[in-house]
């Protein structure tokens, strides 16, 4: 039987190829499932609902307010608790009562707020009895008597920059905070996705319900919320386990 060496040696060329192939893609493989896997999402737009209800009475004023020429006050206890899940702090407020004895909301200003040392708020109020007064005569109140209080933010919260609170990070030596995000460029081995730290402030209230409440971010890229080991700037990821 006569061997053709031809023949032969196209199938060892063959064989060659193929075992450089699949080296060349195990070891492809291998490389790209030792980058960490991040997991990304762009910034998101939002709008912020929350409103304190409670109740409390209207009270003759302390010296120190009836010198100042009010009349009446009332004070309102606001728990940590009540606000703490949605934002990190109570923002400007605009605050109704409605009293027993009227039966219609009516505005109050802030006389004195209090902040306790476990983050809980004393409020004290002015009570003048705007609808009373406009019906003419003596805006005749009784002291104790019962209101329901209505406290919300004076401005709509609304934001288009925000992001989870995983995504932020914060350099312990100074201070400031970053986000990290994904770009992507051509490499060696084709698509390759490279971490950017970028500098970012918070905005007021800095946390809406569980998103952080960024005032900018420099860049359109998606954020990393979340990565499987150490990523840093210029570090190469991936996005697909």
């Amino acid at each position: 039987m006569k061997i053709n060496s031809k023949r032969i040696g196209i199938i060892l060329a063959v064989i060659f190829l193929a075992g450089i192939s699949g080296a060349t893609i195990y070891s492809r493989g291998f490389a790209e499932r030792r980058k960490p896997l991040v997991r990304i999402e762009f910034v998101q737009s939002g709008t912020f609902v929350w409103e304190f209800e409670t109740q409390s009475s209207i009270q003759p004023a302390a010296d120190e307010f009836a010198q100042m020429g009010y009349e009446w006050t009332i004070e309102v206890f606001m728990p940590r608790s009540a606000f703490e899940e949605y934002m990190d702090e109570v923002p400007n407020i605009t605050t109704y009562v409605i009293s027993e004895n009227e039966g219609h909301p009516e505005r109050v200003e802030i006389l004195r707020r209090h902040v306790l040392e476990n983050g809980d708020k004393r409020v004290i109020f002015s009570y003048t009895a705007p609808l009373r007064r406009m019906r003419g005569g003596v805006a005749e109140v009784f002291p104790g008597e019962n209101v329901s209080v209505h406290i919300r933010p004076t401005l709509l919260l609304s934001s288009d920059n925000l992001i989870p609170q995983t995504a932020l990070h914060q350099d312990l030596s100074t201070g400031q905070y970053f986000v990290y995000t994904l770009s992507r460029r051509n490499g060696a081995w084709g698509r390759e996705y490279v971490v950017n730290r970028h500098n970012v402030a918070l905005s007021r209230p800095n946390r809406m319900g569980d998103m952080a409440n960024l005032s900018f971010i420099p860049t359109d890229e998606p954020i990393i919320v979340q990565a499987e080991g150490r990523i840093y700037p210029g570090a190469l990821v991936r996005i697909f386990d």
